[in-house]
């Protein structure tokens, strides 16, 4: 649930060069340019057909299907998260991590000590509490991935991925204007639980998965990000079959907070920030990520998902899209090495 909540909403839009897009149209003998610019993305995107107005209605997007004999139950947050949950600066959130609110200007602690600018949040193990750093999952280190996987993992088996999940199940959140401004809170309430199950004073936050890096793929479904590495490979039905999270059994809630609170710009000041987008470039032909490659996308350098072994890398011969190993025959096919330690080795 949470990759499929954070693909829809975790894109960090910042300014940059913009995009343009030129179409030319000729008609009754006069030329007419149509120009499209994308000052938002860091990669170009195609131009996009939409889709005809009689087919709207019998789109999937937004849907948020549930089945017919499904019966609504109000979800109830604790007393304490009622009161924590809602914070959007940390000192406010800071008891709920057993922290103590320090408000001179002079801190002194086993592992903190001198000058402290502002009012802080003092951990019990000495470290402070910062804002979340979210990460694209494939910019996340082994450690890092295996923490939150054990994370998840102890949020499931006491039961509060799945009370916290619950809050998100109902469609009326899915298909209106509030879309995006109750997602970002759900996600930041969601993401204070989450840091609970982490060592002290770590400052990992929720991952996001940026499918940008799967377009250019054969077929985008057996990139590597669907693998034991990540979140773990489907059978026929649908079924996670292995990865950390491959045992789970899968089964307008956020007051006081209103949309005009949701915009505002305390969630990225105070509470989190996101990781920069991995990219690449003739100087620089690397993505800082194994799980990644550089690749040339319409002449220009893009970071690209790799593969899984056995998937389809036809035209990627001469690439390293296979993870661990090479691409013959339009295979990717296993290297005589060692792809690293399985997740649930940790747990």
């Amino acid at each position: 649930m949470y990759l499929a909540v954070l693909h829809a909403l975790c894109m960090l839009i910042v300014g940059s060069s913009a995009y343009k897009t030129v179409r030319t149209y000729y008609f009754n003998g006069k030329v007419y340019k149509e120009v499209n610019e994308q000052p938002w993305f860091r990669v170009v995107h195609r131009t996009h057909t939409p889709i005809p107005a009689p087919m709207v209605n019998e789109s999937g997007f937004g849907q948020h299907d549930l089945p017919e004999d499904d019966i609504y139950v109000e979800h109830d947050w604790t007393e304490e998260e009622k009161k924590y949950l809602p914070c959007l600066d940390l000192l406010c959130v800071c008891p709920y991590y057993g922290g103590e609110r320090i408000l001179s200007c002079h801190v002194r602690t086993r592992q903190v000590a001198g000058k402290v600018s502002g009012s802080k949040c003092v951990l019990p193990n000495g470290k402070l509490l910062q804002k979340a750093i979210r990460k694209e999952a494939r910019q996340l280190s082994d450690s890092e991935r295996f923490q939150i996987a054990i994370a998840f993992n102890k949020m499931k088996s006491a039961g509060l991925y799945d009370r916290i999940g619950f809050v998100h199940k109902y469609s009326g959140l899915h298909e209106g204007p509030g879309f995006f401004t109750w997602h970002r809170e759900y996600l930041k309430r969601f993401e204070l639980v989450f840091r609970r199950f982490l060592p002290p004073g770590s400052r990992l936050g929720l991952p996001y998965w940026d499918s940008t890096m799967e377009s250019e793929l054969p077929d985008p479904r057996e990139s590597l990000f669907f693998s034991s590495l990540f979140v773990g490979a489907a059978n026929a039905t649908g079924q996670i079959i292995d990865g950390p999270f491959s045992d789970w059994n899968i089964m307008e809630e956020l007051e006081p907070l209103t949309h005009k609170d949701a915009i505002s710009n305390k969630y990225t000041d105070n509470m989190y920030e996101y990781s920069k987008r991995s990219t690449c470039s003739e100087a620089k032909w690397d993505c800082g990520s194994k799980y990644l490659f550089c690749h040339r996308v319409d002449g220009n350098p893009q970071c690209v998902a790799k593969l899984r072994i056995g998937a389809i890398c036809q035209g990627f011969e001469d690439t390293p899209i296979c993870y661990e190993g090479r691409c013959v025959d339009g295979r990717c096919v296993r290297k005589d090495l060692d792809v690293g330690p399985d997740p649930k080795d940790f747990m």
